[in-house]
């Protein structure tokens, strides 16, 4: 998978127009680009990342294995948070018992969904 991390780039290859698609990739790319630097910055090994999708088509952005820990990601554009948008979610968190799954959204404060699933703010971002 390639990803490209630079938000200027990314827009102006998605016609240069600001769309949800764009904005979401944007969030995506910024992501996965500050877990990488925050990796470096501590000198620790990079964690494999990659997405998770299920067969009935829902899906996360982002999932990050290290050695200590499995986290899912996923990035919405807007605070809608619904039990439809976390099929993806739980569906990972039921494969994956010892992981730990967050929503990055536009809120203002971070809030548990439940014990392992865990909605936080895009400016708690680096």
């Amino acid at each position: 998978m390639y990803k490209i991390f630079d938000a200027g780039v990314l827009n102006a290859l998605r016609g240069g127009t600001s769309t949800i698609i764009s904005r979401h990739a944007s969030l995506v790319s910024l992501l996965t680009n500050e877990i990488y630097a925050q990796y470096e910055y501590s000198g620790k090994l990079k964690p494999d990342i990659y997405y998770y999708s299920t067969r009935g088509g829902a899906k996360i952005d982002l999932v990050f294995k290290t050695k200590e820990k499995l986290v899912g990601i996923e990035c919405v554009t807007s605070d809608d948070i619904s039990p439809y948008r976390q099929r993806g979610m739980r569906s990972f968190i039921n494969k994956n018992k010892d992981a730990i799954g967050y929503f990055v959204a536009p809120v203002q404060k971070a809030f548990f969904i439940e014990k392992n699933i865990c909605v936080i703010p895009w400016n708690l971002i680096g």
